[in-house]
C-alpha cells in the first residue's frame, strides 16, 4: 500500500531552533516509521524548518520538506507543499489535523483531484484566538478548512474515546469516528534509579519532586500548578518543582513565582535534549500535567511518565481521563482548580505506599501503548476503506 502523509511539521532526526513539534507531529511521524516497518511506503509531505526544500529517504519511507515562505505565529507557510504533492501517486490520504491551514488544503486538493479517500486524525479542538481582526479571521478560517475535511473524510481518526464527547467539533461526526490512541516507545524510558537521576540532574536528593514537562503554553496550566505550590509547601517544606520546557509563557510564570515567594523551590530548566526527559521522569515523585483546554485530546506526557512508574496528577479534561484511571495510576481533578490540585499532589507525597502502588499500575498500563500495536490498528482502517473502494 502506498501511504500519504500530510501534516504541517514533522520533528528532524537532530534538533533544529524555531521548529518545535507538537504532540499531534510527533504521532505523525511515529505511525509513518511504523507503517514503513510493516512493509508500506509511506510519503510524508511536510514543511522544512527553513527556505530550502529537501527530501529525506529512508527504505520506504519518504519525507518531503518543503520550504516555507513565511512564519505566521509559529505555522510554517509552505505554498509549495499544496501542489508537489500531486506529482506523487498513493493509494490513501492521511490528514493530520492541527491548527495548519496548509497541511489541510493540500490533503484536501489531492483527495479531490486524484479521487483518493481520505483519513483525518483529529488532534484537538482548534482554541480560538480574538486577539485582533486578523486572529478572528484566521481562526474562523482554520475552523471551516477543518470542519469541510472532516466532511470529505471516510474515517476520522480520534485519539481518545472521553475526547468524542469532550470536543466542540467531533460530536457532529460520531457516525464515521474510530479510536486509535497514541503511544510511546517504552524502550525509551528504562527504570533508572531515583537517586542516580537527581545526581545527574544535580537535583536535591532528600526533597519531595514535582514535575511538570511540557511546552509552556497557557493550556497546558502550568500556572495552575505553581498557584498550588504555596499550599503544598506550608504542608511539605522540604517539595521543590521543576518545570520543563520553553515557551511564550516562561517570563510571565517566573514573575508569578516572584509574586508568591516561592523561588527557592520552583527551578525552570528551560529546553532539554529529548534523551534527558527519562532522568527527569525517574527523578520526580509525581508528575503533573494541569491542562486548562479541550484540546488536550490525550496527553502523551502522562504516558511517558508512567512508562518510568511515576503517579499523574493531570485535569480531568480533553481525552486525559482514557489514560489516567482516577486512584489507580494516578489522580484527576477539576481544570484550573489550583486547590484541588494541591489536594491530590500532598495526598500523594504524604502517602509513598499509594504512590508506589499507583506508579506500577501506570508501568503496566503503558504496554497497551506500544506503537506496533497502535499502528496494526491503523493498518486495518487503511484495509478496510481501500477493500470499500474497490466495491
Amino acid at each position: 500500500m502506498r501511504i500519504g502523509v500530510f501534516v504541517e511539521k514533522l520533528p528532524y532526526y537532530g534538533t533544529v531552533s524555531k521548529y518545535r513539534c507538537g504532540g499531534g507531529e510527533i504521532v505523525a511521524h511515529n505511525l509513518a516509521i511504523e507503517m514503513e516497518k510493516k512493509g508500506h511506503s509511506v510519503f510524508v509531505f511536510t514543511t522544512s524548518a527553513n527556505f530550502k526544500s529537501q527530501i529525506e529517504g529512508k527504505g520506504n519511507l519518504i519525507i518531503n520538506r518543503y520550504s516555507s515562505l513565511i512564519r505566521i505565529y509559529d505555522r510554517n507557510v509552505s505554498l509549495s507543499s499544496i501542489l508537489k504533492p500531486l506529482k506523487y501517486d498513493v493509494d490513501v490520504v492521511h490528514l493530520h489535523l492541527t491548527i495548519s491551514p496548509i497541511s489541510t488544503i493540500a490533503a484536501m486538493l489531492y483527495s479531490l483531484i486524484k479521487n483518493k479517500p481520505l483519513v483525518a486524525t483529529y488532534h484537538g479542538d482548534l482554541i480560538f484566538q480574538y486577539k485582533n481582526l486578523i486572529d478572528r479571521m484566521l481562526t474562523h478560517y482554520v475552523l471551516f478548512l477543518m470542519k469541510f475535511s472532516l466532511n470529505h473524510a471516510k474515517v476520522i481518526i480520534s485519539p481518545s474515546k472521553y475526547f468524542i464527547n469532550e470536543s466542540r467539533i467531533l460530536q457532529q461526526y460520531k457516525n464515521k469516528i474510530v479510536v486509535v490512541t497514541n503511544g510511546i516507545h517504552l524502550e525509551n524510558f528504562p527504570p533508572y534509579s531515583k537517586q542516580e537521576c537527581r545526581q545527574k540532574l544535580g537535583l536535591p536528593i532528600n526533597k519531595n519532586i514535582i514535575l511538570f514537562l511540557s511546552f509552556l503554553y497557557s493550556k497546558k496550566g502550568p500556572d495552575v500548578l505553581i498557584n498550588a505550590m504555596p499550599k503544598i509547601l506550608h504542608e511539605l517544606h522540604d517539595t521543590e518543582l521543576i518545570i520543563v520546557g520553553e515557551g511564550p509563557l516562561l517570563g510571565d510564570l517566573e514573575e508569578l513565582v516572584k509574586k508568591l515567594n516561592i523561588a527557592h523551590s520552583v527551578k525552570f530548566t528551560g529546553f532539554i535534549e529529548e534523551k534527558l526527559k527519562p532522568f527527569y521522569y525517574n527523578a520526580s515523585d509525581v508528575f503533573v500535567l494541569p491542562s486548562t483546554a479541550t484540546s488536550e485530546s490525550f496527553g502523551i506526557v502522562n504516558l511517558e511518565a508512567m512508562a518510568c512508574g511515576v503517579p499523574v496528577v493531570a485535569s480531568r479534561i480533553g481525552g486525559i481521563p482514557d489514560v489516567i484511571q482516577d486512584g489507580q495510576v494516578g489522580i484527576l481533578f477539576p481544570p484550573g482548580d489550583s486547590n484541588a490540585l494541591a489536594d491530590a499532589i500532598i495526598y500523594l507525597l504524604q502517602n509513598e505506599r499509594v504512590r508506589e502502588k499507583m506508579g506500577n499500575n501506570a508501568k503496566e498500563r503503558t504496554k497497551y501503548y506500544n506503537w506496533d500495536n497502535i499502528a496494526y490498528e491503523l493498518e486495518q482502517i487503511y484495509k478496510q476503506i481501500m477493500c470499500s473502494k474497490g466495491r
